[in-house]
Formats: C-alpha cells, structure tokens, sequence
C-alpha cells in the first residue's frame, strides 16, 4: 500500500515480496514531450525487472526492453500496478522472444494510431495478467482524431509517425 500513497517519482519503487513464483505486472506511462499537451502517452509493461515496451525503426524489431521508469526521451508520469502474473521467467523471455519476431511487432509495422507502444503494453499485459491497460491510453489516438481538432491536427501527426 505505501507504494500508492508515495509520489511517483522515475525510479522510485520498491517491488513488493510476493509468494515464490509470482511476479508483479505494472504499466509505466510517459507524457509525449512536443504532444504531451494533447494528454498524449508512451507505455510500457514492466515484469522482472526490465520494461518491454515497442517502437518504430527502419528495420529488424521494434521489441526492446530497458530499466524500469528510464525512458529518456520522455517524461515518466506514473507507473499503474496491473496485478501479478505466475508466468515463469522463462515464459516470458520466449513470448518476448516470439513477439519480436512476430511481423506485428516490426519496427516498420509502427502507426501512430493503430499499432504502437500502447498497443504493445496491451498486449502484453493481457499474456501476463489477463487485463487490459486503461481504456484512456489505449485508445486516446482514435478519440483525438474522432475530434474536430484532431482533424485539424492529424497531417501534423501524420508527419511525426512518418
């Protein structure tokens, strides 16, 4: 419980001691810096000491993983505790492994708004706990375009996902 109440500082979490074979599953979500304004979100699932998390490239995988809450490239905002999941270490190096290679997970294959990073701790998180992350990031790059400024802003974004 004190986890919740401290504030949410990168870096700033002590994983809790859970019964042998378990191990907690948590969202870490960023604000976009540049659209960070439009309530705009990078995620990522933590699980085992490492966030996996996608993104667009040129070539080979967008699957990579780094240290928990270390993204620099935009500004942490809040880790989202999704629950525990008994998968073993070693299931989740192979489904790592596997959505690596999968073709969805490509860094060519990126989109701005139909495969990103949102949708890759979604998919993520459902393998290890069952759950989907918060309606409000998953979805928040369709709900903007459904708007009147979002068409207005959508060749702009068109830019960046290019």
């Amino acid at each position: 419980m004190g986890n919740g109440s401290q504030k949410q500082r990168p870096g700033n979490y002590k994983e809790p001691q859970l019964p042998e074979g378990q191990l907690e599953v948590r969202i870490s979500v960023y604000n976009l810096n540049g659209i960070g304004f439009l309530g705009a979100h990078h995620s990522a699932c933590v699980v085992n000491g490492k966030e996996y998390t996608f993104g667009g490239c040129d070539r080979g995988t967008g699957v990579f993983y780094i240290q928990p809450e270390s993204a620099t490239q935009y500004t942490f905002r809040e880790r989202i505790i999704m629950g525990n999941t008994t998968k073993s270490v070693a299931q989740i190096e192979e489904i790592s492994a596997k959505l690596a290679r999968s073709r969805k997970w490509q860094g060519q294959s990126y989109d701005l708004y139909a495969n990103n990073c949102n949708h890759f701790a979604d998919a993520c998180a459902a393998f290890l706990v069952g759950r989907s992350i918060p309606d409000h990031i998953l979805h928040l790059p369709e709900r903007l375009l459904a708007t009147p400024l979002g068409a207005v802003l959508r060749p702009l974004l068109e830019q960046v996902n290019d």
